[in-house]
């Protein structure tokens, strides 16, 4: 079809949207007529997509320009997520195809795509001239100036005089960066960490900085020019698959690799989770067992900028794909990858960790005895993940070993239990149901919901109750997906409190399917060429609903009774990401609440009244408004003020750390257990509940199940 007859129908259809059934029909029968003629790969991969997006997803979009809109954004975001690249006059260009993207995705073909790559290739070989001039010379790092490092505040460059400067401050700030980490790695005693008080900018290591920036970004850019046409439309595709919401996404054949290896969990490496957060790698979840859980440093909402082997230069990752930047993390059991991570409030510190496998053990549930100052004793469990391998029915699940704990805390006659789902990912949807059976009688525990608006329920089907004492459930803002479920359930039926570090858990409520799409083609030798290379898509298809009827999407679960947590200040959850599915309702069930009502009012005033004075929760709320403040402040230039900015940041990170180990209260909780293990495991056992005592959410929350037990709550156990 030629571009002149194919510019006509995009007019005609434009103008006439009075059958939009039909037209869609049209397209699709074009589309697959087109490709029938001539089997191109991206005609197809469009094709399929769209056909399964359409026919799969909860809740399809047409194919519009509102749609269309949703792409464009999430693209240009993505293709330039820090804006040093494009100028506003560039983005204003590939803003007037903006309107045709979602007809030019029935023919598999994209104009923005084409213009966009163009420019961003231009710009790149302009800036590979540039960059080299402005790092030439040393910096003094004397003006009172400062740089935004904040993407959403930023705006694009309104010519290339504002553009050159653009780069000088921001590569200015990348050896500043540099320098100053440098200087953290360097004695007390040593004369340039005395002289920058007094501004006084080492010459040796502030060349050193600009030459590893140098290096750094001349190779990202060389990356960049060198990115094939396959990446480039797999990453378009992908885009047009999260327009649909955060959850659904176009796997490239080895994205999907990726993605099973994410899944078991076999490959070697440091065990963290991420994602890509408008062109930045972050960090979702640290994997329990891993090098990185183990290692401790790297949290949650980490924005990891570098990645070194061992010793050996950074390589620069801002603006990779999630699936770039993995490969570069992996590697062999025993060797040393270098993060260097931007935290939340600013802060920017080298992490190293040595790769290993995940310690399996320490993914599994466990459990302590707790004991107050006045000897009550309290069991704890902390629960990973709901963890189940379906293709081995022998193995461990969640839902067994959860029973095998609360079998062996009632034989040490605690006289309640903490179930604690912090920072749980989700897992395994059975042993969600399974293990709130635990704890109530039967009855309907989650509704799941498809497309057509078809309920199921899962129920608990067995009537016998495994502990009837006080129970509370303790959770955070990256408690989500089957630890909602659980939650929810457990919440509604009114059996156990919630005690929450933050405002409400993550707030997935959705379920995805993966789907092979080399399966989708059929037929023709000219077809086969294209078999094996198409990959996957993955796709939001059900949502969960609670048995009261309100989603567990967005929302999340709101805890009775909510702790102060450093975290509280970011934007986290499902609230925070682009395009997510709203917080909808559904019919509730019929359900027996527990027989006895929790006395939510006394604990939460008991509970308010201790934490106003309580000297680590003063803290952390403090820090909580200190952080606040620092993660939307625009980073100094000037060494002295740079220097001092990372120092107060560092002391405020050791400061509760700090009071933890001052506060004598915390001595007063003490863990204890039986069980004989080998002497390695019974090490890491050690390790563990030592750091059960330094946990100021788990102290409070023992306090708040002796208010429960001691304040008139019955127990049936």
């Amino acid at each position: 079809m030629s571009l002149f007859r194919y510019r006509g129908i995009l007019n005609f259809m434009k103008k006439h949207r009075w059958i939009p059934i039909l037209s869609i029909v049209f397209f699709v029968s074009i589309s697959f007529f087109v490709m029938a003629r001539e089997p191109n790969k991206e005609a197809v991969l469009s094709a399929i997509v769209l056909r399964r997006l359409a026919d799969v997803h909860y809740e399809p979009l047409p194919l519009d320009d509102a749609l269309a809109a949703r792409v464009f954004e999430l693209y240009v975001k993505r293709l330039d997520p820090s804006k040093h690249f494009f100028l506003a006059s560039d983005v204003a260009l590939l803003k007037q195809y903006e309107t045709v993207i979602d007809d030019e995705l029935k023919y598999g073909q994209s104009t923005l795509l084409n213009v966009s790559s163009k420019i961003l290739e231009q710009r790149i070989v302009e800036l590979q001239d540039i960059y080299k001039e402005i790092l030439a010379d040393p910096f003094m790092f004397q003006e009172d100036v400062t740089v935004e490092t904040d993407p959403k505040k930023r705006k694009y460059p309104v010519d290339k005089s504002a553009w050159r400067q653009d780069w000088s401050l921001y590569l200015r700030q990348q050896v500043l960066t540099g320098y100053l980490l440098a200087l953290e790695a360097l004695p007390a005693t040593a004369s340039a960490k005395i002289n920058v008080s007094n501004n006084v900018v080492d010459p040796k290591i502030e060349q050193d900085a600009r030459q590893k920036v140098e290096k750094t970004f001349g190779a990202m850019l060389d990356r960049k020019l060198k990115e094939t046409r396959d990446e480039k439309f797999s990453a378009f595709l992908d885009t047009v698959a999260n327009a649909f919401d955060p959850h659904t996404s176009y796997l490239a054949p080895q994205a999907k690799e990726d993605f099973d290896i994410g899944i078991t969990g076999t490959l070697e490496g440091i065990g963290a989770l991420l994602k890509e957060e408008d062109g930045f790698v972050k960090v979702t979840r640290i994997v329990p067992g891993s090098a990185a859980s183990r290692q401790k440093q790297l949290q949650a909402e980490d924005t990891i900028i570098k990645v070194a082997q061992g010793d050996q230069e950074p390589v620069d990752i801002v603006g990779y794909r999630v699936q770039d930047a993995v490969r570069l993390i992996r590697g062999k059991k025993g060797t040393e990858v270098r993060l260097t991570v931007r935290r939340p409030e600013g802060q920017v510190v080298v992490i190293p960790i040595v790769r290993d496998v995940v310690v399996i053990e320490e993914s599994y549930s466990k459990s302590a005895v707790l004991q107050t100052d006045t000897n009550e004793s309290f069991g704890y469990i902390y629960l990973p993940s709901f963890y189940r391998d379906f293709s081995n029915p022998r193995a461990r699940n969640a839902s067994n070993d959860l029973r095998a704990e609360i079998h062996r805390l009632r034989q040490k006659k605690v006289k309640g239990i903490i179930l604690d789902l912090r920072n749980n990912g989700g897992g395994a949807l059975d042993d969600a149901v399974n293990i709130s059976g635990l704890f109530i009688d039967y009855g309907p525990v989650v509704q799941v919901k498809d497309r057509f608006g078809k309920s199921s329920v899962k129920y608990d089907n067995d009537p016998t109750i495994q502990y009837q004492g006080p129970l509370i459930v303790m959770v955070n803002s990256y408690s989500a997906s089957a630890s909602e479920i659980l939650a929810a359930a457990l919440q509604d039926y009114g059996r156990a409190v919630i005690v929450g570090s933050g405002p409400n858990t993550y707030g997935k409520g959705t379920v995805q399917v993966v789907l092979n799409l080399d399966n989708a083609i059929a037929g023709g030798v000219e077809w086969d060429a294209l078999r094996s290379e198409l990959g996957s898509l993955k796709l939001t298809h059900q949502k969960y609903y609670r048995i009261t009827g309100g989603a567990t999407q967005f929302k999340g679960v709101v805890p009775d009774i909510v702790l102060p947590d450093l975290n509280s200040y970011l934007e986290l959850g499902e609230q925070s990401l682009p395009y997510v599915l709203p917080w909808s309702t559904t019919s509730g069930l019929q359900y027996q609440p527990w027989v006895d009502t929790l006395p939510l009012d006394m604990l939460r005033q008991k509970s308010e009244a201790r934490v106003t004075k309580d000297p680590v929760f003063r803290a952390i709320v403090a820090q909580v408004a200190v952080r606040r403040v620092q993660k939307d402040a625009p980073w100094p230039l000037h060494l002295a003020q740079a220097f001092s900015l990372q120092q107060s940041r560092k002391k405020e990170a050791d400061q509760i750390g700090d009071l933890v180990k001052e506060t004598t209260v915390y001595q007063a909780l003490a863990s204890e257990d039986g069980r004989k293990m080998e002497p390695e495991r019974q090490k890491e056992y050690d390790d563990w509940r030592k750091q059960l005592r330094k946990d100021p959410a788990l102290l409070e929350t023992v306090f708040i199940m002796r208010d429960l037990v001691f304040g008139g709550y019955k127990s049936h156990d």
